[in-house]
């Protein structure tokens, strides 16, 4: 089988980002451990986050159903990995890693280091709008 090109997997007006905002913003808000999926324009998005005592692992699946991803045409693919890197990715943290996990999914990993604003200084005052009193 070649590529589907042709077949157009992905509609033209795409919510994959969107779908992939929705479900980060739930999965981040939940502690319940479970992949939270949804499915926009042919495509499932998984999604995952591990808390440990470090770090943190974002898991992200990406998974079209009926197809193997090798099916898919590059510009396809960029499509929907571009919405997913768009939402997922934490600038600044590890590089992800992308593997193969079946023929129609995808893995997409990335660890991050949460970050805690500590106070320092509590009775620090800007000057941008000059000393006060």
């Amino acid at each position: 089988m070649g590529s589907v090109e042709e077949n157009d997997i992905l509609k033209g007006d795409t919510k994959i980002q969107e779908a992939c905002e929705s479900i980060r913003e739930h999965g981040d808000n939940t502690p319940d451990k479970r992949v939270w999926i949804l499915k926009a324009d042919g495509v499932e998005v998984g999604y995952r986050r591990q808390m440990f005592r470090t770090y943190i692992n974002r898991q992200v699946f990406i998974k079209v159903p009926g197809y193997k991803i090798s099916d898919i045409s590059a510009s396809q693919r960029e499509r929907i990995m571009s919405a997913v890197f768009n939402v997922f990715l934490q600038p600044g943290s590890n590089l992800p890693t992308i593997d193969q996990i079946a023929p129609d999914c995808l893995l997409m990993q990335q660890q991050s280091v949460p970050m805690i604003a500590v106070e320092r200084s509590p009775r620090l005052r800007s000057i941008a709008g000059g000393f006060k009193a």
